[in-house]
């Protein structure tokens, strides 16, 4: 591998204190790495702002983030594409590795064999989906869904190799089989992390965004960029890896109990579930900052608090 490889982390999001914090402590996870991690750029494409301008309080801790500021005309943005696309047009040309993931995850450990792995071999990789998506408001059947979705968009059938990370529904989680209700599909991930070198990442959203208005007349927009990942991957075929969960580990019962391995290795913590905390204000106010960190807790939770502690000596960081 490269001695020091050039990462360019890529963000959207919407112009406030939500966004601004979570990635600030991104920010910070990186740079408590040392590095290339450290000297990774991070390039966060906003939209929904009133003024160009980040606020006083938060310039010192994005003074080492690229801010692009999107949708200028404040055109209708409900799925919020402009700034999903717009990160993409801002890979550097020398850069050897391209992140492109949620504000509200953090780098816990470092990840030196999939950066060789994305370099050496040119994969695209990613964790899957947690679930399968809706159609009409219904998560229908993955092996019935697929062929229509691809249909729809491609013209033919695609490959479906990998498996959901959770299962087909989160009602069936419940069952005592859970573990074994994980049905195939193709390279579905979820965007809240996802790898490649910088070819490979811009041809796959060019890919995506092309392919995007035909997925949407079959699947829910939200979810039309995720499902146009994988469409765009099995139509350019591109080299694509499933990651284990602790790329992208996510503060869900059902991570702990269909991965129960998982959480001690976590290298990308995602603080999506808010049963304790609330993410837009666990690092934009002192005060649910400090009650996280006091609070009795469990499993992935008392994984992220114990992080949270360690980096931060228990202190606000952004105050």
């Amino acid at each position: 591998m490269l001695q020091k490889p050039i990462i360019d982390v890529l963000l959207a999001g919407s112009a406030n204190e939500h966004f601004f914090s979570n990635i600030a402590f991104l920010r910070l996870s990186l740079d408590q790495l040392g590095g290339h991690y450290k000297d990774a750029r991070v390039v966060a494409a906003l939209a929904e702002w009133e003024s160009p301008t980040v606020p006083t309080r938060w310039a010192r801790y994005l003074n080492n983030v690229e801010i692009v500021w999107t949708n200028a005309e404040n055109l209708p943005n409900a799925t919020y594409d402009i700034q999903h696309y717009a990160r993409f047009e801002h890979i550097r040309p020398d850069a050897d590795i391209v992140i492109a993931c949620d504000a509200d995850i953090c780098f816990m450990q470092p990840f030196e064999e999939l950066l060789e792995t994305v370099i050496v071999q040119d994969v695209l990789a990613g964790v899957m989906a947690h679930y399968h998506f809706p159609i009409k408001g219904v998560r229908g059947n993955p092996k019935e869904d697929w062929p229509v979705v691809a249909q729809a968009t491609l013209g033919r059938s695609i490959h479906t190799p990998f498996k959901y990370m959770f299962g087909r529904c989160p009602n069936e989680i419940r069952g005592a089989k859970a573990g074994q209700i994980r049905p195939n599909a193709p390279f579905y991930i979820n965007y809240g992390f996802l790898i490649g070198r910088p070819e490979t990442v811009f041809r796959m959203q060019q890919r995506e965004r092309e392919l995007l208005p035909r997925a949407r007349n079959v699947v829910a927009p939200w979810f039309g960029a995720q499902v146009c990942v994988a469409l765009a991957c099995a139509d350019l075929g591109l080299n694509t890896l499933g990651l284990p969960l602790r790329y992208n580990y996510p503060n869900r019962p059902e991570a702990e109990i269909l991965h129960p391995n998982e959480l001690s290795k976590a290298v990308v913590f995602h603080y999506m579930f808010e049963e304790n905390f609330q993410r837009s204000k666990i690092f934009a106010e002192r005060t649910a900052f400090d009650e996280f960190l006091t609070k009795s807790v469990s499993g992935a939770d008392l994984r992220f608090q114990s992080y949270i502690a360690e980096l931060t000596n228990r202190i606000y960081p952004f105050s």
